[in-house]
This record gives C-alpha cells, structure tokens and sequence, in this order.
C-alpha cells in the first residue's frame, strides 16, 4: 500500500489520542462506557515512567488490538462477577469507564452484561483503606439496568448528577455537606439512594481520606 492508499488518520480530539499505544488510556473512551469481550489474560513485564520493570496483569479483548493494564481493583471486580479461575473470563464482556485515582484519570470497571444483578465489590488495597465499587449489570443497549424500585434510565440522570457532586467534593467537610444535600433530594423524592450513588461518595471518601493521610491535593 503506497502513500496514496494508507487510510486517513482520525482526527484526535483529547490529549491521549495523540500518543495512540497498544494500551487503552482511559482517555480513549471520551467520556463512554465501552464493553469488550475477553479473549486472553497474562503476565508482562512492563518499564514504567520511573524505569522500573514491574509484572503486570494485562487483559486482551477481541474487538480490539489494544490491550487493558489491569489494576488490583479492576482485577478484584472482574474476579468477583466471574471467579478466581481465569480460563472462565476469556470470552466474559466487561464495561469500561473513564474514573478518576488521586485526581487522574483512570480505566475502570462499571459491570458488565454478563451478570444476573448489581454486585458490591469491596476493594482491599495494601496500606490503603478499603473501598467500595459496584458492578453494574448491563443492558443489551448499553446502559444500566432499571433497579428494583424499577427506575430506569429517566431517573439515570439525577443519579449521574449525584455520583458528579460526590467526585467533585474537594474535603471531607464539602463531602458530608454534599451528601447530607443528596439523600435529602432522594428522600424528598421518595426513593432510595441507589448503591451506585451510595459507591460514589464511598469512593471519594476513601480518596480524600488517602490524600489527607499522604498529604496529596485532590
């Protein structure tokens, strides 16, 4: 294939998309939950940014040549929706979403379609606190599941907007305001705060606990 031949390159339009790798940077996903299907898991040694060569955990899929780094937590919530035996991923679908980890962005787990119901997953870290995720369950369509108080996707908004106002709490203080504010809204409105929400501001508390402790601005 000549110069004339080779297919135009897409136009980038976030910052990891100009420095495309074999990996995924939770960039990449513009702000989408995508779901891929596994078709193999391994050991790499890998250099990273301080020269160290480290084993990682990497996760290869069949819709794409780009493979995941897979993370303790992101390791622990796949093992939770399919077990310790890793020959029963391959061929599982996983759901990716853009998180954030001590102020960056991160790939992260949000569930998959192959489980039956919403799973919590209690996330257990060396010299860190232990937090809370949930693994949704995902519809053919891509979204969520409607909960058992049969909230579908129209009440999926305010619950978007809830998980935001917890990861843009910037204290402890502002997150206990700020959730006081949100069960307040889900009470007035005659509901339970779901778990995703309730995830949420765990997983910030948990955040801003850690960058108390180490001293890290959040």
């Amino acid at each position: 294939m000549n110069e004339q031949q080779k297919p135009a390159l897409p136009k980038p339009t976030v910052y990891d998309q100009l420095y495309p790798g074999r990996f995924i940077k939770a960039g990449e996903l513009l702000g989408k939950k995508v779901t891929l299907t596994i078709s193999d898991v391994a050991l790499e040694r890998l250099v990273g940014d301080d020269g160290k060569e480290k084993v990682k955990a990497l996760i290869a899929f069949k819709e794409t040549e780009k493979q995941l780094v897979a993370c303790k937590t992101n390791g622990l919530c796949i093992k939770e929706m399919f077990g310790p035996q890793l020959a029963n991923w391959t061929g599982k679908r996983i759901t990716l979403f853009e998180d954030t980890w001590n102020g960056e962005p991160c790939t992260r787990i949000w569930g998959s379609p192959d489980i039956t119901q919403d799973l919590e997953v209690t996330v257990s870290l060396p010299r860190r606190r232990p937090f809370k995720k949930v693994m949704h369950r995902m519809t053919k369509g891509g979204g969520a599941h409607a909960d058992s108080h049969g909230n579908g996707a129209g009440s999926r908004v305010v619950d978007a907007d809830a998980i935001a106002t917890a990861r843009t709490a910037e204290t402890l203080e502002a997150l206990s305001q700020k959730r006081e504010s949100v069960w307040g809204l889900y009470k007035a409105a005659g509901r339970d705060v779901p778990i995703e929400v309730e995830g949420a501001f765990d997983d910030r508390k948990a955040a801003l606990e850690q960058a108390q402790d180490q001293e890290i601005p959040l």
